[in-house]
This record gives C-alpha cells, sequence and structure tokens, in this order.
C-alpha cells in the first residue's frame, strides 16, 4: 500500500512511474492464495433486493412489446 500512496502524492519521478508500476504488478503476482478446501459456492444472489422481476428475453424484444402495449392504448 505504501507503494501506491507514493505514487499517489507524487514521490515517483514521472519517467519513473512505468518501472515503478510494473515492479508492484510482479509483486502483487508473486502473492498466491492460500488452498482453501471446501471454499466453493454457487454464483446465485439470496433474494432480489427490489420487487421488479427478472429480465428473461432480450432487451428489443421487451422495448417492442411495451411499444404495442403502448400503441394500442
Amino acid at each position: 500500500l505504501a507503494s501506491w500512496t507514493d505514487l499517489a502524492r507524487g514521490r515517483i519521478a514521472p519517467e519513473n512511474i512505468t518501472d515503478h508500476c510494473l515492479s508492484m504488478l510482479s509483486k502483487i503476482a508473486e502473492c498466491e492464495v492460500a488452498n482453501r478446501p471446501g471454499r466453493i459456492e454457487p454464483r446465485v444472489l439470496k433474494r432480489r433486493r427490489h420487487s421488479y422481476k427478472l429480465r428473461q428475453q432480450p432487451r428489443a424484444v421487451l422495448k417492442a412489446q411495451l411499444q404495442n402495449a403502448n400503441s394500442k392504448t
């Protein structure tokens, strides 16, 4: 984090920014996530945050349906 704050505060010379960023990225890449057995979770939402229906058709189809409904009234 200190490297990012140095970069944000302008403590790194403009000609060294690219080298500094590459150095930070290589240090980040060296970090591995530990083995976490049994940590498999389904990619689903537990509940909806609002009462709108889910969109289950392409947007163009739904727009056409709305336009047809509005033209009939």
